[in-house]
């Protein structure tokens, strides 16, 4: 087996967790059997964070036979619930519609309107406090739950433990986006600065939180300043994060094509949910064709090389060539092998508006054949290489 680094790389989107944890299971069958080399990097933007974190801690076939339990039986009090406040409001506004007719109207004038103003009074400031709650806070969702479920469920004495520097070391990262400068954080499990946090581990947890943060769905994540959010809004796919970590081969774990037909959006829920796909998606596209087109371009370049080399190493046209290559923008990168685990199957739509029980452990089916169609494609590329 050729000695290759080999890097994941998570995509965000809900309804890809439950594909990626499928897709880990597989590609841990293959190595524990001698197939494959084990993974050195692992990167995941968005839901792909959550994934990562939890696989990866530690690297075990039965760890991710447990994490895939718990996705397989989430439910979405386990995710989101709404703000108090916003509860609040909206039962007051169904008890006053179920009380308020029953209530006494009184037998003098005055007393009539004095009721009818209250009942009025009362039904219009709970709509008020409710459409005052829905457009002041800070997301429509608290992921107090989703917290909750990870602090309870995530072994970060793993994660720290697989980034220290002996053999077994994995390089775990963790993006999000700060929204007051539109640039890229990462939090690691090897760099000094996070390793030697005093709450390393509080600060984990709210990295994968803030990955994870859908806009307008769920909170951004406010740490040391920063205003962190959803990872997959500046880019779904860090391919870059890979091949800075120098990996030869790197498997994206796209999970679906990057644009499918839906059913119409029947909610506004929906209808975000839908244009943060297609946004996200096409972000996604045009990272995975451009590491592509480098790739290809890397490797007209050393073909071009492989000539130059049977020149005479005196040639003034040889100089001349070589020097107009290195004007090049991809003269000086590293050429990767990308191994695209994509399903071929629709996976089933899960967001916050829409989640069915049973839609997990099918997107974790999904996932698992995805990963066998990609190792296919990975042995058939080292075959290749070989000859």
């Amino acid at each position: 087996m050729p000695n290759h680094k080999i890097g994941f790389v998570l995509s965000g989107g809900f309804k890809r967790l439950s594909a990626h944890i499928g897709s880990l299971y597989r590609y841990k069958e293959e190595e524990d059997n001698g197939n494959v080399g084990r993974p050195e990097f692992a990167i995941g933007s968005s839901a792909g964070a959550i994934a990562t974190v939890s696989c990866f801690s530690p690297w075990h076939s039965k760890n991710i036979e447990t994490v895939g339990n718990i996705i397989r039986n989430l439910t979405k009090d386990q995710i989101f619930e709404f703000h108090l406040l916003m509860e609040s409001a909206g039962i007051l506004t169904i008890v006053e519609d179920l009380l308020l007719p029953f209530l006494p109207e009184g037998t003098t004038k005055a007393e009539k309107m004095i009721i009818k103003g209250g009942k009025s009074a009362l039904s219009l400031g709970t709509k008020a406090v409710l459409a005052y709650e829905l457009l002041h806070r800070p997301s429509l969702f608290s992921n107090k739950p989703l917290y909750n479920l990870i602090k309870s469920t995530l072994k970060p004495e793993y994660f720290w433990k697989s980034g220290e520097n002996s053999p077994n070391k994995i390089q775990l990262e963790i993006p999000a986006i700060d929204l007051v400068t539109a640039g890229e954080w990462m939090f690691t499990n090897y760099l000094p600065e996070h390793r030697n946090l005093e709450n390393r581990d509080e600060w984990l947890i709210k990295s994968i939180l803030a990955s994870a943060s859908v806009p307008a769905h769920f909170p951004t994540q406010k740490m040391g300043g920063l205003v962190l959010d959803d990872a997959a809004l500046r880019i779904n796919v860090p391919l870059h994060r890979a091949v800075a970590a120098e990996c030869d081969v790197i498997f994206a774990f796209l999970q679906t094509p990057f644009h499918e037909k839906v059913a119409p959006p029947g909610t506004w829920i929906e209808e975000l949910a839908r244009a943060l796909d297609i946004t996200i998606n096409e972000s996604t596209r045009k990272t995975v064709e451009g590491h592509q087109e480098t790739n290809q371009n890397l490797e007209v370049a050393e073909n071009i090389q492989r000539l130059l080399d049977k020149m005479d190493e005196k040639s003034l046209l040889r100089e001349k060539v070589e020097r107009e290559m290195k004007k090049f923008t991809f003269h000086g990168r590293k050429k990767t092998m990308l191994i695209p685990v994509v399903s071929d199957e629709k996976l089933p739509d899960i967001f916050i508006g829409k989640f069915k029980k049973g839609d997990m452990q099918k997107g974790m089916e999904m996932g698992y054949r995805a990963m066998s169609k990609a190792l296919n494609l990975y042995h058939e590329k080292i075959e290749k290489e070989k000859k």
